[in-house]
């Protein structure tokens, strides 16, 4: 089985595409990360259709953004933890509290300059806690749970470490 998977910077989060037999986008990205995305594809020569899943880490509006035009370029399923999953059908991802002094002021002038009010979106594939295998994809790893970041958080685990 051949795997691939290549990094794509899209505004300040990095998506990334997962390809063995079938592929997946891991994230959406932020504001102003679409051309980028686009470009990317073409770089590496896939063409956006052949992308049959968004697995989306979470639901925070930075891995969100591009989500509607992105799934409209390409057609895939859209999946997220389930305790995430408000994020993305509501378009109003909240932003976290903060936990330190820094993080609370970037909360604070986040929620006053940036608040997103982003499509709503319909999830396809909504993930509990077992997590997911990525087998029936050809990718050798899966989806592991990792609530921390957001409580719907989760992570790929490649079989290679």
């Amino acid at each position: 089985m051949s795997f691939r998977f290549d990094r794509i910077p899209v505004g300040i989060c990095n998506c990334y595409l997962l390809r063995g037999e079938r592929t997946i986008l891991v994230d959406a990205g932020a504001w102003s990360g679409l051309p980028a995305f686009v470009s990317r594809m073409k770089e590496l020569n896939v063409d956006p259709k052949q992308i049959d899943l968004i697995l989306l880490t979470h639901g925070h509006w930075d891995h969100i953004t591009n989500l509607s035009e992105i799934r409209e370029m390409t057609g895939a399923k859209v999946a997220v933890h389930g305790q995430d999953q408000f994020m993305v059908e509501s378009g109003e991802p909240p932003f976290p509290a903060g936990a330190t002094a820094y993080g609370r002021m970037m909360s604070w002038a986040s929620k006053r300059l940036i608040h997103p009010h982003l499509p709503k979106i319909k999830v396809d594939m909504v993930l509990d806690d077992k997590g997911l295998s990525l087998a029936e994809y050809g990718i050798p790893g899966k989806v592991v749970y990792t609530p921390g970041h957001s409580m719907g958080h989760s992570s790929i685990i490649l079989d290679s470490g």
